[in-house]
């Protein structure tokens, strides 16, 4: 019987150990393109940056800022436990009143900054609020054993890269 266990154990410890490094000898890996930003990336991040109104930056930071002061209340584990505040809804609500537009603060910040207490925000910015966001941020194409702060950036990279037009499209309509 204890043979049995063992076996069953070792079994699952070794796919969980070569899951993310093993490929069959007969099957090609398979070529994962994984793209950061990247210096001109950054650059057309921070032109972003600079074509939003001054005043709108400054009170998007002191949205932001008052939301951090929460982060000392939190007991540190689950990052979705920092959005569970008054700052953090107002934060939310000032940057949905201009779309898509306070998009590359967020991306700023996530990229960094607060890329664990950021997910937050991505989330809810990009879907609203749903969870499907978790499995659309693992499609990054990096394996499931990586850190998530890798993820995050492949999806920021991603995220920015398809919504640049609309991104930009948002700031020329700000008054």
């Amino acid at each position: 019987m204890k043979t049995k266990y063992l076996t069953i154990f070792v079994a699952i410890f070794a796919f969980f150990m070569f899951s993310c490094h093993s490929n069959p000898v007969d099957e090609p890996e398979e070529e994962i393109i994984i793209e950061f930003f990247n210096e001109s990336d950054f650059e057309l991040l921070e032109i972003f940056i600079n074509l939003i109104p001054a005043h709108i930056t400054d009170e998007f930071n002191t949205k932001y800022f008052e939301w951090v002061e929460t982060w000392k209340h939190v007991i540190a584990g689950d990052p979705y436990s920092y959005a569970e505040s008054k700052e953090y809804f107002n934060l939310i609500d000032y940057c949905l009143q201009y779309d898509k537009a306070l998009w590359p603060l967020v991306i700023d910040i996530t990229l960094h900054k607060e890329y664990y207490r950021s997910l937050n925000l991505l989330k809810d910015l990009t879907f609203g609020g749903s969870m499907e966001f978790v499995s659309h941020m693992l499609k990054t194409g990096i394996p499931n054993c990586y850190e998530i702060n890798l993820q995050i950036k492949v999806y920021c990279k991603k995220l920015f890269d398809d919504e640049k037009y609309n991104i930009l499209k948002c700031i020329s309509e700000i008054k």
